[in-house]
């Protein structure tokens, strides 16, 4: 079979793969809740995949490798903390042509940098990105729980609290997750390794 041909229908397939989670994604706008819990993870997941296939095609491994990854999980920090502002969670909604835009950053801007830079990095610099992330589902769901008004005027003030308390239940989940390594006994005893301690 012709590369170029397997190229362009691997192009193809994620062009319909990307419009196909939008319209998901669209749908799932329905609920706050499952915007933010379903939508927003389809779409970083989706471009998450597709740079971590960039990658490994070397197209920008360079580029990756000279900066740690840093920069890539900035911009995607950045991104995905613009659509947790509930005016423009609400733009999003209102007005096509920013929840486009929204879609297309949470694809490329946060999942596919997030691809290209995760794997790249250091193991202190992921221990400090994901205890940010956290920090961050506590404070928004924090936030969400505790406030006496509603933040997003497209959704109801029950799904604001519902979603505050999802966050918080998903941070302590997490930090369980994140936690539970720490205190398992690793073994890091090669074959080429003379002296381990047993």
């Amino acid at each position: 079979m012709d590369i170029r041909f397997n190229k362009h229908s691997l192009l193809l397939l994620a062009v319909f793969l990307g419009c196909l989670v939008m319209l998901v994604a669209r749908w799932l706008e329905q609920s706050l809740v499952a915007s933010l819990l379903i939508g927003y993870p389809l779409l970083v997941c989706f471009g998450y995949f597709l740079g971590v296939m960039a990658l490994k095609r070397g197209s920008i491994v360079s580029l990756v490798e000279y900066s740690g990854g840093i920069p890539g999980v900035l911009l995607a920090s950045f991104a995905l903390a613009l659509w947790m502002i509930p005016r423009w969670m609400d733009a999003s909604v209102a007005i096509l042509n920013i929840g486009i835009f929204k879609y297309l950053s949470l694809i490329f801007l946060v999942g596919f940098m997030l691809g290209c830079s995760w794997p790249r990095m250091h193991f202190i610099t992921r221990a400090v990105v994901k205890i940010e992330f956290l920090t961050m589902l506590f404070r928004l769901g924090w936030i969400y729980v505790i406030s006496p008004d509603r933040l997003c005027n497209n959704y109801l003030f029950g799904e604001q609290v519902l979603l505050g308390k999802s966050f918080l239940v998903i941070a302590l989940l997490l930090t369980v997750v994140f936690c539970v390594p720490l205190f398992i006994a690793q073994d890091k005893c090669g074959e080429g390794q003379v002296y381990c301690r047993r």
